[in-house]
């Protein structure tokens, strides 16, 4: 299972990757902007959960802890999804949205600036949600050898 979930990680990074390229619309930077911030929220959230999985010395509370842990990625993956930037997403062309029609006008190199910092903040949080699996993974393993 823990294949799979890595696996997705990794997909879901090219992704949105992908689809960030392909952005537009303002009101769709608006709603990726609070789902990063959304995200942002979730990740320290984690990061917390994690540390108290680490300092747990009680099995039975480590195994609750874990299943927050998991519950909390889970949640995680589903706003990454959310960050899709509407129906512009699926949009292969060279065009992009001005002023709520599609024109095949260059962007602006702020416009293109400004799709690159949202694409890096993507790429950071899922470099840290590939950490936050991986160190989840080692815990689980932990826990099985102690068994």
């Amino acid at each position: 299972m823990s294949k799979r979930i890595l696996y997705f990680l990794v997909i879901s990074a090219l992704v949105f990757s992908a689809n960030s390229l392909n952005a537009g619309q303002t009101t769709a930077d608006d709603k990726t902007g609070q789902a990063m911030a959304d995200m942002q929220n979730q990740m320290t959230q984690m990061h917390g959960q994690m540390e108290a999985i680490r300092q747990t010395e009680d099995p039975q509370k480590k195994k609750v802890l874990m299943q927050e842990h998991m519950q909390s990625m889970l949640e995680c993956m589903k706003t990454m999804r959310g960050m899709d930037t509407g129906m512009m997403s699926g949009m292969k062309g060279h065009g992009h949205m001005d002023g709520g029609m599609m024109t095949d006008k260059p962007m602006s190199g702020e416009i293109m600036q400004q799709r690159m910092q949202t694409m890096d903040k993507r790429m950071d949080m899922m470099q840290s949600m590939m950490e936050q699996m991986l160190e989840h993974q080692s815990q689980q393993t932990d826990m099985m050898q102690q068994q």
